[in-house]
């Protein structure tokens, strides 16, 4: 399917820059800003706001900065990533499985995946089904434990039911490499640029393999493209909660005017789709933009 000769597994030359998929990339002056003479000596690296689509090898080369606990892709610091692979192995504890999983583009990565304290029906049957031999996508966080060796904490791991999904995956992780490259190359010129709307120029329907829904630039203004209505007013009040057990059920419930199996479907579709996570049950979430 893929060779295992650069860094994508599959033709495409040169991985000296970073790259994102569904995120919005920031330096200090933000871009479109007029930059100061201490801005353009600077530069906070750019960090992804969103899911960034990867393969495997990328998350391997990645540099590991153990100061700031910070993984970068050339100029890019990685937040959220999502991967589509194949589980090689599966280990369960009594806490967490441990699933070793490939993309063919490199050697294999472990994600490690937390069991809830009470697990529901749902979530168990999509956990026996994610089983050794089978496509799974991933979403997750970038950690490493110990010098050279690295890890996904996984919010979000689903069996893939559709195998264009893997084909789509693979397609945005180019996209996003492209895009980003061409990003960076503006970052880096000394001449201001004017009348820069920031990420306009890069929306690429990709985050969401299938879907194609979400673009750069998706989470700008505090918006979240791709999201229907309630999708989006939901996700925007679980991001804004601050409390470290997240936003419960009956608390939104008292915000929005809809029925709970409504809003227990969309908080199963945000979860699913890697916007959130369950925390210390199945009634209480927070979003993966504040992890």
């Amino acid at each position: 399917m893929w060779n295992d000769t650069n860094q994508f597994g599959g033709g495409y030359q040169s991985m000296d820059t970073g790259f994102g998929g569904g995120g919005y990339m920031q330096d200090a002056g933000g871009f479109g800003s007029p930059m100061t003479d201490s801005q353009e000596k600077k530069r906070s690296p750019m960090r992804a706001q969103s899911i960034l689509p990867c393969s495997i090898k990328q998350l391997h080369s990645a540099t590991y900065n153990q100061t700031e606990d910070a993984f970068k892709l050339g100029n890019i610091e990685l937040n959220q990533v999502s991967v589509v692979g194949v589980i090689r192995d599966a280990q369960e504890s009594a806490t967490n499985i441990m699933y070793t999983i490939n993309d063919m583009t490199g050697e294999d990565i472990i994600v490690r995946k937390w069991l809830e304290n009470e697990e529901s029906d749902a979530e168990k049957d999509k956990r026996s089904s994610c089983r050794e031999n089978t496509y799974v996508r991933v979403i997750g966080h970038l950690k490493s434990f110990r010098e050279n060796s690295r890890s996904l904490i996984a919010y979000s791991l689903n069996p893939v039911v559709d195998f264009n999904e893997i084909t789509y995956h693979m397609i945005d992780v180019i996209h996003s490499h492209l895009a980003l490259s061409k990003q960076s190359e503006m970052t880096s010129m000394t001449t201001p640029m004017k009348h820069t709307t920031p990420g306009r120029g890069f929306q690429g329907q990709m985050t969401t393999p299938g879907k194609m829904s979400q673009g750069f630039g998706g989470n700008m203004g505090g918006t979240s493209a791709g999201l229907s209505g309630i999708q989006n007013e939901i996700h925007r009040m679980i991001t804004s909660c601050q409390h470290e057990e997240g936003m419960s059920v009956a608390e939104i419930k008292q915000k929005v005017r809809t029925s709970e199996q409504q809003i227990r479907s969309t908080l199963e579709w945000l979860s699913n789709e890697g916007h959130i996570y369950s925390t210390i049950d199945d009634d209480h979430f927070r979003s993966t933009d504040s992890y």
